[in-house]
């Protein structure tokens, strides 16, 4: 029945219901005068009291008002994560043990606020008991949310390209995963698929155990990153490990290890630093999670306006895959070099990598018994550049992770003068392997190295000469570095990284579905 007088009494604890709740009047003696009524009617509403789910979940609730109207309770919310229920959604939620199964793991013997465990992976029912004031007892049954794993996808199109610096850390990110999934600690994993181009570099490419690979009909290209790749991954979650992603994926995470192509100084051509500019910035945008390697790149990222420092988050490299090659000594042999009597650089034509402040320094002559070791590229490709390494520097040319341990573990110093970096791997590599690095105070080097290592100034030839003197094998300070460079470089490893990246992609590939009542 609808009463005519307004009913003002608030239920904002009463649970939803699929048909409404009949607010009855009490008897009360209408001949009474107003202020007598009144009292009456204060007189049989009842005291504050718990009901539980055992004594209603048969019948429909009903609470006693004072006045006699039809209402709708409203709904309370629950929270989207399983077993989250947080103060402002249930603010009068007390103890309340779960009945319906004996394993449950979601509450232990109460369930206290802001402290609750994640319910187990089956659908699992609890009871909640809602103390309310004035004169009603509300309760309600609920049911947990367990959570679907949506398959995850990574993006292959790299094993297209030259091993560089980029490949190398996707490749190694693609094993870590790889391993991680194949750990079997009993937490549900979703299917993961490595998505490859028609043509793809096989030598080094990972055998994977845990990993589907999947080789598809088309040659790598932008269009097919750009089209074909977004089709394929549309029912999951797309990883983007080498910079570049599809724009039309929304639920991806991408990689950004740097922003040096959107440096003038950066050696990148025109036209490839203007796309970059137009699609990165986008690329982040649509992107579910943005990763990058350092403070230093997600600092640099926001001030370029690619992606915001709030949103973007950073995964350090491991620099342990150095140790997994055995040392190559043919290597210090061939090249007539004796033991910490070198000095180690990788060479690059790059403006930024600012080799020739270190060529600079060995023009002084200063340095003629302490010979310069440059390795990855050739004396003719810096002379095409216009960079002139002086009299007696060694090439050793493109070097394989044995012949690199070698060189980095007999060298007296690691000589890195680059004027930005977004990570930095050779300086820990070496340190790792035992040996000190000098470096330039610029890009995220001193975030990396900190303490670690020494520092020269990226414009002064001088006190590069000046730091590889000071290192010698015999003093107490090479000594020092030695040890606190190798105690700075195993905090970075793989498994770490492999493991926040995983991380990363189970909180994409996880959704919460509540189960019908």
């Amino acid at each position: 029945m609808r009463g005519s007088t307004s009913c003002s009494h608030k239920c904002p604890l009463a649970p939803p219901r699929r048909s409404t709740s009949i607010w009855r009047r009490p008897s009360v003696d209408t001949s009474a005068s107003g202020s007598q009524a009144k009292a009456m009617r204060c007189a049989v509403s009842p005291a504050p009291t718990i009901r539980s789910i055992s004594e209603t979940s048969s019948r429909a609730t009903r609470c006693t008002p004072v006045t006699g109207c039809i209402r709708k309770r409203p709904l309370i919310r629950i929270a989207s994560s399983p077993c989250d229920i947080r103060a402002p959604t249930l603010p009068a939620l007390h103890g309340a043990p779960c009945a319906a199964r004996e394993d449950c793991s979601c509450m232990k013997s109460r369930l206290n606020l802001g402290n609750t465990d994640n319910c187990a992976s089956q659908s699992l029912h609890r009871n909640i008991t809602l103390r309310t004031s004035g004169s009603m007892a509300c309760t309600e049954r609920r049911r947990c949310f367990f959570m679907s794993m949506l398959p995850v996808y990574i993006n292959g199109k790299f094993y297209s390209g030259g091993l560089n610096g980029v490949h190398r850390v996707a490749d190694r990110l693609v094993r870590e995963i790889d391993a991680r999934l194949g750990m079997g600690s009993g937490a549900a994993v979703p299917p993961v698929t490595l998505l490859l181009p028609a043509r793809h570099d096989g030598d080094w490419l990972p055998q994977l155990q845990n990993i589907e690979v999947r080789t598809l009909d088309e040659a790598p290209s932008q269009g097919w990153e750009q089209r074909r790749l977004p089709a394929l991954a549309a029912d999951g979650v797309l990883v983007n490990l080498a910079n570049l992603a599809p724009l039309r994926h929304r639920r991806k995470i991408t990689l950004i290890h740097d922003a040096q192509f959107l440096f003038p100084d950066s050696s990148y051509p025109l036209r490839q630093r203007l796309g970059y500019r137009l699609l990165t910035p986008r690329m982040a945008r649509s992107s579910a999670a943005v990763l990058t390697v350092s403070h230093y790149s997600r600092r640099m990222l926001d001030v370029m306006g690619v992606s915001s420092a709030a949103r973007t988050g950073v995964l350090y490299n491991g620099v342990d895959h150095v140790l997994e090659a055995e040392p190559d000594e043919r290597a210090l042999t061939e090249l007539g070099l004796s033991p910490r009597g070198y000095t180690l650089m990788f060479g690059s034509a790059k403006a930024y990598k600012n080799n020739a402040v270190v060529f600079a320094a060995y023009a002084q002559g200063a340095l003629a018994a302490v010979p310069l070791v440059v390795v990855g590229t050739t004396r003719g490709a810096l002379a095409a550049q216009g960079l002139n390494a002086p009299e007696g520097t060694i090439f050793a040319g493109k070097c394989d992770d044995a012949r690199l341990r070698a060189l980095y573990a007999q060298a007296r110093c690691l000589l890195c003068p680059s004027r930005t970096e977004g990570f930095g791997l050779p300086p820990l590599e070496a340190m790792l392997c035992g040996t000190p690095a000098v470096v330039a105070p610029a890009g995220a080097l001193p975030e990396v190295c900190r303490d670690a290592a020494l520092y020269a100034d990226v414009d002064d030839p001088a006190s590069w000469a000046q730091a590889i003197t000071a290192l010698d094998p015999a003093s107490s300070l090479f000594a020092r570095k030695v040890e606190e460079g190798r105690a700075r470089a195993l905090q970075f490893t793989w498994a770490r990284a492999g493991g926040e990246l995983l991380d990363t992609i189970m909180s994409l590939s996880e959704q919460p579905l509540r189960q019908a009542a």
